[in-house]
């Protein structure tokens, strides 16, 4: 009969060239005829269906059957029909190469960052678990790689991309303010406006002062990397030595226009009504009522058992000592709650030691609660126009219209007849007059020029003087851009030429300023001096967003950051959300999409759990303690967040993967 052939020869067939070799039918590889090392090799070939694989792990044949052998030839067979099924799914398998796996590490480090997550959250073993549940060949990064090797490299990229983008624009203008972190390091922002406002530098000061020379030798230095011709707005707070290195930045570039910031003389002009007696008496009576409540918990019971007989769900507001709005919202939701204070304050189960101190004041229709009106009424206009001019958007049109409306409001507020008034005829002059001087810090010529220039106003509203000033600026401006505007701003104010086509002025009710204009780019030369003008930021809030970020970042729990590494990460922060603002989608667009498809993929943009990050409408936003102002305000903020890293910078953490903390 002869020796049975072994079974492994079925899976190679024999080489038409050569009769003593033999040929995988998987991969075709060529072999002596041997049939140890041909069973070594189907254990290894990838195109080897795993079910052929198992037969051969034993090292001895002699216990296969006739049986196996019919298998074995009936599997073959199907094999011949099913040959490109059965490969593509065997040739699955989880591989990585060096590349890739760093390319997912930068895009994890990115999220990490941007989300404010801790650093060192790749090394929890939960989140090992689950990458290694997704990836079993991803190798995640450790603290250390991530805080050094992958931030520095997003953040060159992060860099490179807005050294473009600022490369490429036309007009640019720059804000900075000055802040003290938690580990009471001086730090500086920039931010410059193109006019999206980019988060372009932050300077860790040290041992320098902040003087006005240290100010204007930065900001110099800023202006000539990117062109002197470029800049033409900076804009900063009251500060005296912030508007004395303007006055040297001036001295160097003449046509550099300083401003100061709309936000902040608001702001200001808050402190002032803040700082007259009987103002102050009054909301710290206010505070007390809402403190009361808030802090016993019997009468934070019963508030909100009346809360809920009389259907209202505004929640009482403890003012902030530096958040001028919140002295409005404080007001408000006491007014609101009016009616569940008055039964609170005759509701018998209630303890009279607890309501003692306030039950009478809330009682007092004719003295308190028309103060409080009073107040709402005074204060609202002038947050109303904090929260409108802290918006990212092109506003300068429109901040002599706002302050014009503050002043007005304020006047009425003073000449309603009001029993028992909450001011004196002196105090109501001394705010009076206090409007009047912080308009003169916020208003400029450049202001009146682009309510001129605005298609929509067209400075209908600005008086004789406004508009010859308006004018003068506009020409002056066109002198120092070198283009010749006189005939095109004659046709503009005439709307004689270009300007006296119907289609230029139908949707100028509808469209951004800008935008208006620039659609005139190549038929008016005015338009370059217009965008120049519209562009420009009415205030530097952008900065204190800064400032806001940073503290989320670095913040009391995550005090071991040194400072270069948050600003690294506020920068990273910041600037993406600024530029992927385009691809947020709202919660309910997100759910909908889950619902209708489970592979929908929904790009939104990752939000700050602090309240003071999320809302550019917000006009505690703007508020920031800063080092060598001026400001009577002192902040105190603190802020939340959704993770925090208790990891240190600068110590060195045993890392498991450092032979890929040394090779990415």
């Amino acid at each position: 009969m002869g020796r049975k052939k072994d079974i492994v020869r079925k899976y190679f067939e024999q080489v038409i060239s050569n009769d003593k070799r033999q040929s995988c039918k998987f991969c075709h590889k060529e072999y002596n005829m041997n049939v140890n090392k041909m069973k070594a090799h189907l254990l290894k070939c990838s195109n080897c269906p795993q079910q052929i694989k198992k037969k051969f792990y034993s090292n001895t044949t002699s216990n296969v059957t006739e049986d196996q052998i019919q298998t074995v030839d009936e599997y073959d067979a199907h094999l011949v029909v099913n040959s490109h099924k059965s490969l593509t799914i065997n040739k699955f398998f989880d591989h990585m190469n060096k590349s890739e796996n760093v390319r997912l590490n930068e895009k994890l480090a990115l999220a990490i960052i941007v989300s404010g997550s801790p650093l060192s959250m790749t090394e929890h073993p939960l989140w090992i678990d689950f990458f290694k549940q997704i990836r079993p060949t991803f190798k995640l990064p450790c603290r250390k790689s991530i805080s050094t090797v992958y931030v520095d490299k997003v953040y060159a990229e992060m860099q490179s991309s807005i050294t473009y983008d600022l490369l490429e624009a036309n007009d640019l203008h720059i804000q900075l303010d000055g802040w003290t972190n938690i580990n009471n390091d001086g730090i500086i922002n920039f931010v410059i406006c193109k006019p999206e406002p980019l988060f372009f530098k932050f300077l860790n000061t040290k041992d320098n002062r902040h003087t006005a020379e240290y100010l204007k030798n930065q900001i110099v230095e800023i202006i000539e990397t990117y062109g002197k011709e470029k800049f033409f707005v900076i804009i900063g707070d009251n500060a005296a030595n912030v508007k004395k290195s303007f006055e040297l930045v001036k001295n160097v570039y003449k046509g550099i226009q300083t401003l100061g910031c709309a936000a902040h003389g608001l702001h200001l002009l808050c402190s002032d009504i803040f700082k007259v007696d009987s103002v102050s008496e009054f909301l710290k009576q206010n505070s007390s009522i809402v403190s009361s409540i808030k802090r016993s918990q019997l009468l934070s019971s019963v508030f909100k058992k009346h809360q809920q007989i009389k259907g209202i769900n505004v929640q009482l507001k403890l003012p902030v000592k530096t958040r001028w709005g919140s002295f409005l919202f404080c007001l408000e939701s006491l007014m609101k709650n009016k009616s569940v204070l008055q039964a609170m304050a005759v509701d018998d189960t209630i303890p009279i030691s607890l309501l003692k101190p306030i039950k009478l004041t809330l009682l007092d229709d004719s003295k308190f609660w028309e103060n409080v009106l009073k107040m709402i009424n005074l204060l609202t206009p002038i947050v109303n126009a904090i929260t409108v001019s802290v918006l990212n958007h092109n506003l300068i049109h429109r901040v002599r219209s706002l302050l014009n409306d503050v002043e007005k409001k304020v006047e009425e507020c003073f000449s309603s007849s009001i029993t028992n008034s909450l001011f004196s005829i002196t105090e109501e002059l001394k705010i009076i007059n206090n409007v009047a001087k912080r308009k003169i810090f916020i208003l400029g010529k450049i202001h009146l020029a682009a309510e001129l220039l605005d298609p929509k106003s067209q400075g209908l509203k600005l008086n004789a003087d406004e508009r010859v000033d308006a004018l003068e600026f506009i020409y002056n401006l066109g002198v120092e851009m070198k283009i010749d505007i006189m005939n095109d701003l004659s046709d503009h104010q005439s709307k004689q030429g270009y300007f006296a086509k119907k289609f230029i002025w139908e949707n100028s009710l509808i469209t951004d300023p800008v935008k208006w204009w620039k659609f005139l780019d190549n038929i008016s030369p005015l338009s370059k001096v217009a965008v120049r003008i519209l562009t420009a930021p009415c205030t530097s809030a952008a900065t204190e967003r800064t400032f806001s970020t940073f503290s989320w970042i670095h913040s009391k729990k995550r005090n071991r950051l040194t400072t270069e590494r948050a600003g690294k990460l506020t920068y990273l922060s910041y600037n993406w959300k600024l530029k992927n603002k385009k691809s947020e989608i709202s919660k309910n667009t997100e759910a909908n999409n889950c619902e209708e498809s489970s592979v929908d993929v929904v790009i939104q943009e990752i939000q700050s759990s602090s309240s003071s990050f999320n809302s550019e409408k917000n006009d505690e936003n703007m508020i920031i303690s800063k080092s060598d102002s001026d400001s009577d305000c002192d902040s105190d903020s603190e802020t939340s967040i959704l993770y925090n890293d208790t990891s240190s910078d600068e110590n060195s953490v045993s890392c498991s993967e450092k032979e890929d903390e040394d090779n990415y």
